[in-house]
């Protein structure tokens, strides 16, 4: 795996960003799809959002992905999406041990469409706990996923986890 580093999002990365969520098989990964219009407004938005941290994930000099977290509902969701060419290579695990350095609320929660067995996994290594109660609590947002006709799976850390220092990339945020 190449050197990882997370840094602030920028306007430059957009267009890469918007190119990974575009994918037909990242964007039913994600449970997502938006055109580039809806994403540009997504992300004015989440800009705006005085509650955001947004973060692009950077790989052998070049964006992998982007990663992040907000505020949903009174509750702190993590987010975070790969271009498909990086699947495979541990920078989204590496991505979340090393933001969950930088975002230090907990609990944390994520969402995951049933069927992403690979995001799954990424939250799984990093200590994160399926949440059989986020459906009751969350009826909303997991409405989203549903319209879809995709089923979200709902995780909280609750703990900060230990990770070694040769396991932690640069941190820019």
């Amino acid at each position: 795996m190449a050197e990882l580093a997370l840094r602030e999002r920028i306007d430059a990365d957009l267009g890469t960003l918007f190119e990974f969520q575009a994918d037909p098989e990242a964007s039913a990964m994600a449970a997502f799809p938006r055109d580039l219009s809806a994403f540009l407004e997504h992300e004015a938005k989440i800009k705006a959002d005085p509650s955001a941290i947004t973060g692009t994930i950077v790989a052998g000099g070049g964006v992998v992905g982007s990663i992040g977290s907000w505020e949903v509902e009174g509750e702190r969701d993590v987010g975070f999406l790969l271009g498909r060419d990086h699947w495979g290579n541990g920078y989204a695990t590496a991505a979340v041990r090393a933001f969950l350095d930088v975002e230090l609320h907990r609990p944390l929660h994520a969402h995951v469409a049933d069927h992403n067995v690979g995001s799954r996994r990424v939250l799984e290594k990093c200590g994160f706990v399926l949440d059989h109660s986020a459906g009751r609590r969350r009826a909303g947002t997991r409405a989203r996923a549903d319209r879809l006709t995709r089923q979200a799976m709902s995780f909280r850390q609750t703990s900060i986890p230990f990770v070694e220092e040769r396991d932690r990339p640069d941190l820019v945020l």
